[in-house]
């Protein structure tokens, strides 16, 4: 961490960040046997990163490629639904009343 903040203060020109002496000799110690990647390595161009996304896309459709191919389920037709329909309500007796509705009040105080 404060090899971190080291290069971070020289980075923005900030100068030498204020640590002991001895933080400061293992800071360079370590920074001359670890190499620190450049600003251009951290952040890439323009160009680096369209070539990235352009890869990541060509995968993309290629595992959408891969995929099975799963046919819609088969539903009825509108004709189809039609004619049950039909074929249910010709069912019912000529004698029997379907009621979607009543005359008002409930099935124990009649309507008036």
């Amino acid at each position: 961490m404060a090899a971190t903040f080291y290069v971070q203060h020289v980075r923005m020109d900030w100068g030498l960040p204020h640590f002991s002496l001895e933080l400061m000799a293992a800071v360079e110690e370590y920074l001359g046997q670890t190499p620190v990647p450049s600003y251009n390595q951290l952040y890439p161009e323009q160009a680096d990163l369209t070539g990235h996304f352009q890869r990541q896309t060509t995968r993309l459709l290629e595992h959408q490629t891969r995929q099975t191919h799963h046919p819609e389920p088969q539903y009825a037709s509108d004709g189809e639904i039609d004619r049950m329909v039909d074929e249910a309500y010709d069912s019912l007796t000529p004698g029997t009343s379907t009621r979607f509705f009543s005359a008002g009040g409930s099935s124990s105080h009649p309507g008036q």
